[in-house]
C-alpha cells in the first residue's frame, strides 16, 4: 500500500472503509483505520488537503501510542502525547500533530456513529483534557491489532462486529489509569511486554502465561475473553509485524529475519508470513503493501 505522505514508512499501513447506511443509523462504523511507522517530517493538521474532505472530517478520531512522541494540539489543548497514551479527538474542531521522534509508532481509526459524539464528550469532560493513559492499556493495542489483522485478510467480518470492536475501544477508554477491577489489565499489560521482548526466542503461550503467574489455560480463556484476540494470535501478529518492519528497513535476509523474530526454520517463518500477509517475505520487500 503506497501511503503518500511525508515522514510515513513503507511499513505502515492503512484501510479505507464505506459505511453502508444501514451502519451509519444503527451502528458504529469504521471510515479508515491505520497502522503508522513515521520519522520527524510526519504532520497532519486539519487544514491539510486529506482532512477537509467530507469522508475525513465529518468523524471522531482514536489515537494510540506504541513508541516515540508527538506533539499534538486538539482544540487549543496542547501536549506531547507518548507511549501507551491515547487520544480522542472531534475532526470538525482545530486539531494539529507532528512526529517529535525519529521512532514514531501508533495506530489510528477514524470513526462514528453510536453515541460517538457523547462518548467524546464525557471522555473530555470526565478527564479534563484529549489525551489520556487508560489503564490496561494492552487491551487498546489488542484490539487495533485485532481489526488490523481482520483488514489484512480477504474476508472482512461483518459491520456488526466493527461496531463492537469500536465500542470496546471507547470502553477502554473510560477505564481509570488505576483500578481494582483492572487486575488482569496489568497482567496483560506484562504480558504483551514479554513478547515483544522476546520476539527473538521461540516463544509458546505456556512462557506468557507462565511469566505471569496463571495457568495456560485461564490466561488464554481471560485474555480472548477481554480483548477477543487469543494470546498465540497475537503472538504471531506480533512477529509478523517485526517481520515487516525489518524486510523493508534492513539487509538482512529472509533466515536472519525469520530467526530474529523466534522461527526455528526460514521454511516455517516464509510459511507463516505467506499464510498471514499473502505473500513471501522477499516479494514484501519489494512491494511492501
Amino acid at each position: 500500500m503506497d501511503i503518500n505522505e511525508a515522514g510515513v514508512s513503507s511499513a505502515s499501513v492503512r484501510y479505507i472503509f464505506t459505511p453502508s447506511s444501514f451502519a451509519e443509523q444503527m451502528f458504529y462504523y469504521p471510515t479508515r483505520i491505520g497502522h503508522y511507522f513515521c520519522d520527524r517530517r510526519y504532520h497532519f493538521s486539519y487544514q491539510s488537503d486529506i482532512a477537509i474532505q467530507p469522508g475525513h472530517i465529518f468523524n471522531y478520531m482514536i489515537f494510540f501510542m506504541k513508541n516515540g512522541q508527538m506533539d499534538i494540539t486538539i482544540d487549543g489543548e496542547q501536549k506531547v502525547i507518548e507511549k501507551h497514551e491515547v487520544a480522542i479527538f472531534d475532526c470538525q474542531k482545530p486539531y494539529e500533530y507532528r512526529a517529535l521522534t525519529d521512532n514514531v509508532e501508533f495506530y489510528w481509526l477514524l470513526f462514528n456513529g453510536g453515541q460517538s459524539t457523547l462518548f467524546h464528550d464525557q471522555l473530555v469532560r470526565t478527564y479534563g483534557s484529549h489525551i489520556r493513559k487508560p489503564g490496561g492499556s494492552s487491551q487498546m493495542e489488542v484490539l487495533f491489532t485485532h481489526l488490523l489483522t481482520v483488514c489484512e485478510s480477504e474476508h472482512r467480518i461483518s459491520e456488526r462486529v466493527y461496531s463492537e470492536k469500536i465500542y470496546s475501544l471507547l470502553c477502554q477508554m473510560l477505564v481509570p489509569e488505576y483500578s481494582e477491577e483492572n487486575s488482569f489489565s496489568t497482567m496483560v499489560d506484562k504480558a504483551v511486554a514479554y513478547v515483544e521482548w522476546n520476539l527473538d526466542k521461540e516463544l509458546t503461550v505456556d512462557d506468557v502465561a507462565s511469566y505471569v503467574g496463571l495457568s495456560t489455560s485461564y490466561f488464554t480463556k481471560q485474555f480472548r475473553l477481554r480483548t477477543g484476540y487469543s494470546p498465540y494470535e497475537y503472538l504471531i501478529f506480533q512477529r509478523i509485524q517485526r517481520a515487516k518492519e525489518l524486510l523493508v528497513s534492513t539487509n538482512l535476509t529472509v533466515q536472519q529475519i525469520g530467526f530474529q523474530i523466534g522461527y526455528n526454520s526460514e521454511d516455517n517463518f516464509i510459511k507463516s508470513f505467506k499464510k498471514k500477509v499473502g505473500v513471501s517475505p522477499n516479494v514484501f520487500r519489494k512491494f511492501p503493501v
